[in-house]
């Protein structure tokens, strides 16, 4: 049974709980209250369970955001090691070009 229709069978059994002390009927009265409690207690612990799985996926997307920002960065950085590395390699190039002339 849906969320929806637990909160409507909620409202249900506690005007029926209402309409049964008033009538004066304690057996019915005592039982209703129980069912009540029980479907509460139910619903009370659906919308937690619901609470923390969105809670969780929430936490896994940011993870894997930040896990696939780390890998740019790192990437970024390696890239400007390599680019580095080629102009000092040039640069080498070009000295011994000029020492040698």
């Amino acid at each position: 049974m849906n969320a929806g229709a637990k909160g409507y069978l909620l409202d249900t059994k506690n005007t029926l709980a209402y309409v049964y002390e008033r009538a004066g009927k304690p057996h019915e009265t005592v039982h209703t209250p129980r069912k009540l409690m029980a479907l509460k207690n139910e619903v009370a612990l659906r919308d937690r369970e619901k609470v923390i799985s969105e809670a969780q996926e929430k936490f896994t997307t940011e993870r894997k955001d930040h896990e696939k920002e780390r890998l740019y960065l790192g990437n970024s950085v390696h890239d400007a090691v390599v680019v580095a590395r080629a102009w000092r390699q040039r640069l080498w190039e070009i000295g011994a070009v000029v020492l040698a002339c």
